[in-house]
């Protein structure tokens, strides 16, 4: 997005420039509010900064509806500069350097691209200088203060003297920080619904403009007009610009870090390719020498003839290719003097049938590679023309030359020198992404393991209609006779993949036909789905971890992914659905067949929402801390005579939790049990694939810290289960871990009073009523259940409605009722903070090892846990200060309703329920709270609460 761009490059200019300015207002006279004013703008450009550094110049959902609030933050800093006679350095400076799939607009903001030029050529600027901005050396300060005249400084005089005019620039900074920080730092998850993956956290962030650049300085610098032939048995002479660039080996490994291998023919006696690898250098990575390069002056060529035995490496830096300090080449090269097209593969007899020599995991693999490597590339110089099997080619594998390795592709591209025509397609074309086109067709190729035979009309909008249609024709034919059971070619993930290359059909509640002629929402188009369906195919159906699969990335970065993606560290169970395991072995050891049973489809997993709200989450972290400070003073203390420092037990029932999470790893001794109710995975397996039981997991384990927690996974993911299930696993935290509360965040449209349906269970005796196992057991367990999060839409969900349940409502920071809370059914409602609540996601649904595993959520189902969390502090307490038996009361539903009900009245120094029926369980050491006047008067609260 060439407004992202634009920021980066001059943002930590002005970040310097208003950290002078605030510095300067301490040393003179100046009032109060232009300090204060000028202290907020300094810190919404740090804020901008971490933001646009997050984002690497990828766009997101979010920002089509307010792309003007960043048009007017370039305007606002674009008014920080002389009107004229005004250019950095007094020199003239050159435009950006552009290419012909370079979307900047430099004739919209001339005085900030013309700073941006200065910027750059001096290597300065950029997403890694946005990320540092509030710790930039002195000496880059000064360097950065040095592209403005003495007279330019953050606010103007009359805005100085005018706090009303003034306002008007900071207004246009706030809102663009508050829209960039709800865009890029809200956290990502591919299983949310209505979610999608992210661009900004995926691997392949800022590799693309990378690759345009690598592209241009290679086109620059490769003049040669030598013959050059092929290697060994094909002596037809190459394309006369013909280079081979790895689609595999394009993504980062580190953040802002971008290598790529391209192979080149040499020009000698004896012609073949020759692998170098190219690194772009990011203005935060300066080398502090050049002793270790050359500068390539249009002398590739003659370079690689001279390279005998050694490795070529080159450099990208700002406009100048380098020639780095050879070393020592090995003989891993060899395997890429003999490559072979995928067209060829499909031809039978060359090596066999394409689709017996290669397993359906080897096909699947080659085509996440190749969708993988369009966000690397498209839209750029490297696809200007669409590609085919005919320039895809594989090198042989190293120690068996009957095979060639599928999973290192290399694409075939003539470099040839950019122009700036337009690249929109013809009117009557009906797939305006060719590439993406040829992209589908490519998969279907490698399905069916046969060439599809391409149109040739002499028009190539008619060549590409024709070509649309049949391959359309083809996905049909393929999915009919998957359906008549004639052998299973197509996957789930790999028809979805291919339907959304042959027909650009996005939900359009996320992105409109015309969004996608524009480069951000094309890319986010092939990530949501192209790439992630065949990601998910990998990663449930044959446990293979996509990011891991080059066997040449380092063993360091290796092991960032594993914990990045939430690879197991040492555990004999899988960490995927087994969808391979057979059926007579997923049950083993259970109480029988509960998990085959129907679903209630009206029953849910009150999963909530991701909440962007910046202003909530700070409130969160305040009311968190207040509710630390609590338990620092009365939870965890014993004294020195404790009467029972029995741990209280917690189960929750919910959809598993992610064990290698380095939060729950860091705590895993404090989970006693653990049993996998659900239909796939091994009776101990309770991995998380959804996200849910995780993020309410890990708030017990926050909110009680000394409680042990009992793991019961009910759900494979947001299906919950029937009542039937649910009523076994209460029924066995009850009695065989004999827990004291239990946490539910599932919801039911009302009890069911009858059994399951016959042959649900394996006998008719198994089944059970979950209505009577709750009022069996509400004797010897407290249950909280989440209320709902359909607002007044929507009545109490069972059991949260049961007058044996504490149901739990949600409430703002502030201790209002959540607008997705519902209403209170009996008064008064138990109710607690629900609104951006933070903790972890699993580890595997992210691919960038720098973005925390956490997220910010809202609903019921996060209150709930919560709540849980602070009755088990109570039973803690009345064990270790009041004795067991006064403990055991706490047990009891209405007494512990009757405690949380005290301390919510107090805290608002009222003894009635506020409009809504709710009353808000806060804990605070304030002087009106529970716990604000000290021990002695906890204790005889809490006698006199468990002796009415």
């Amino acid at each position: 997005m060439w407004q992202l761009k634009l920021i980066s490059q001059v943002l930590p200019a002005f970040g310097v420039l208003a950290k002078d300015y605030c510095d300067r207002l301490e040393h003179e006279d100046q009032n109060a509010k232009l300090r204060r004013d000028a202290q907020a703008c300094y810190s919404d450009l740090v804020s901008i900064g971490q933001a646009v550094a997050q984002s690497s110049g990828e766009w997101s959902y979010g920002l089509e509806e307010e792309e003007e609030d960043i048009n007017r933050l370039l305007d606002a800093l674009e008014s920080r500069l002389p009107k004229r006679r005004w250019n950095p350095f007094d020199l003239s400076m050159p435009g950006p350097s552009r290419t012909k799939n370079d979307s900047s607009r430099p004739e919209h903001f001339p005085r900030l691209n013309a700073l941006a030029s200065a910027i750059d050529s001096e290597g300065m600027g950029g997403w890694g200088d946005c990320s540092e901005l509030p710790s930039l050396p002195l000496a880059e300060c000064r360097l950065y203060l040095g592209f403005f005249s003495s007279k330019v400084r953050l606010f103007h005089e009359t805005e100085e003297q005018t706090p009303g005019k003034r306002d008007k620039f900071l207004n246009r900074v706030r809102r663009a920080t508050i829209l960039l920080l709800s865009v890029y730092y809200r956290s990502h998850s591919h299983t949310e619904a209505g979610s999608s993956p992210s661009l900004s956290t995926h691997s392949s962030r800022g590799a693309r403009e990378a690759a345009n650049k690598v592209y241009s300085l290679l086109e620059r610098h490769w003049k040669c007009s030598c013959p050059k032939r092929t290697p060994q048995r094909d002596l037809k002479v190459i394309r006369s610009r013909e280079v081979r660039v790895s689609l595999t080996r394009c993504c980062p490994i580190i953040p802002h870090t971008q290598s790529f291998e391209v192979l080149f023919p040499v020009c000698n006696s004896s012609p073949g390719w020759k692998q170098t690898n190219v690194e772009v250098k990011h203005s935060r990575t300066r080398r502090d020498s050049k002793s270790d390069r050359e500068a390539v002056e249009k002398d590739i060529c003659w370079r690689l003839r001279r390279s005998h035995d050694v490795q070529v490496d080159f450099l990208a830096e700002n406009d100048r290719l380098w020639h780095l300090t050879p070393r020592p080449m090995d003989d891993t090269q060899d395997h890429l003097q003999s490559m072979e097209t995928l067209n060829r593969l499909l031809e039978y007899g060359v090596t066999g049938s394409f689709t017996e020599t290669y397993t359906p995991k080897e096909q699947l693999l080659l085509c996440y590679s190749l969708s993988n490597s369009l966000l690397c590339f498209y839209p750029g110089s490297w696809l200007q023309t669409a590609w085919s099997s005919s320039n895809v080619y594989f090198p042989q594998m190293m120690g068996n030359r009957s095979r060639w390795d599928l999973n290192f592709p290399y694409l075939s591209v003539e470099l040839a020198k950019l122009d700036n025509m337009s690249t929109r397609q013809p009117h009557l074309q009906a797939h305006k992404h060719p590439v993406i086109l040829a992209l589908g067709i490519i998969f279907l190729e490698i399905v069916t393991g046969a060439r599809f035979s391409r149109s040739e009309f002499p028009n190539q909008c008619d060549r590409w209609n024709r070509d649309q249609f049949e391959a359309r024709k083809l996905l049909r034919s393929l999915e009919a006779h998957d359906r008549r059971g004639g052998g299973k070619k197509l996957t789930s993930g790999l028809t979805d993949a291919i339907r959304a290359c042959l027909d650009l059909e996005p939900p359009p509640s996320l992105l409109t036909p015309k969004q996608l002629s524009e480069e951000g929402p094309i890319r986010q188009y092939i990530l949501s789905y192209i790439v992630y369906p065949l990601e998910r195919e990998l990663v449930y159906g044959y446990n293979v971890l996509p990011e891991v699969t080059d066997p040449q990335v380092p063993p360091d970065n290796r092991r960032r992914l594993q914990i990045a993606t939430g690879q197991k560290r040492t555990s004999p169970q899988p960490s995927s659905p087994t969808k391979h395991v057979s059926g007579s072995k997923i049950n083993e050891g259970r109480p029988g067949p509960t998990d085959r049973r129907q679903h209630d489809l009206n029953a849910q997993f009150f999963d909530g929402f991701d909440e962007p709200d910046a202003g909530k989450c700070i409130l969160y972290e305040k009311r968190k801390g207040q509710f630390e400070e609590v338990r620092k003073l009365f939870f965890d203390r014993v004294g020195e005579n404790p009467q029972d420092t029995t741990p209280v037990k917690i189960a929750v029932l919910d959809t598993g939790i992610d064990l290698d999470h380095d939060d729950i790893f860091a705590v895993e001794e404090r989970i006693k049990k653990k049993y996998n109710w659900a239909d796939t995975g091994l009776p101990g397996d309770v991995t998380d694939h959804d996200g849910h039981g995780t993020f309410v997991a890990n708030l017990l384990l926050q909110y009680a810290p000394n409680a042990e927690l009992y793991v019961g996974k009910v759900a494979g993911g947001l299906k919950p289960p029937s009542q039937c299930l649910l009523a076994k696993a209460l029924e066995h935290a009850v009695e065989e871990w004999e827990v004291d509360i239990v946490s539910i965040s599932i919801g039911y449209p009302n009890a069911e009073e009858g059994k399951c349906e016959p042959g649900t269970c394996e006998k008719p005796e198994d089944c059970k009523i979950l209505k009577n196992v709750i009022f069996v057991n509400s004797k010897r367990v407290l249950i909280f259940a989440a209320a709902s999060n359909d607002g007044a839409n929507q009545g109490l969900a069972y059991p949260a409605s049961d007058y044996k349940v504490i149901g739990i409502h949600s409430t703002s920071g502030y201790g209002e009722k959540s607008k997705f809370s519902p209403a209170a059914e009996t008064s008064p409602a138990i109710a607690t903070l629900g609104e951006a609540v933070e903790s972890t996601w699993p580890s595997h649904f992210f691919t960038d090892p720098d973005v925390p595993r956490v997220k910010h959520k809202s609903g019921t189902s996060f209150a709930t846990p919560i709540a849980v969390g602070m009755a088990a502090n109570l039973i803690r307490y009345a064990r270790v200060h009041l004795g067991s038996e006064t403990a055991q009361k706490m047990k009891d539903k209405d007494k512990m309703k009757s405690v949380l009900e005290s301390i919510a009245q107090e805290s608002r120094k009222s003894k009635k329920p506020d409009p809504d029926g709710y009353v808000n369980v806060h804990f605070s050491t304030h002087p009106h709270n529970f716990f604000g006047q000290g021990e002695d008067e906890v204790h005889r609260k809490l006698k006199e609460l468990l002796s009415q």
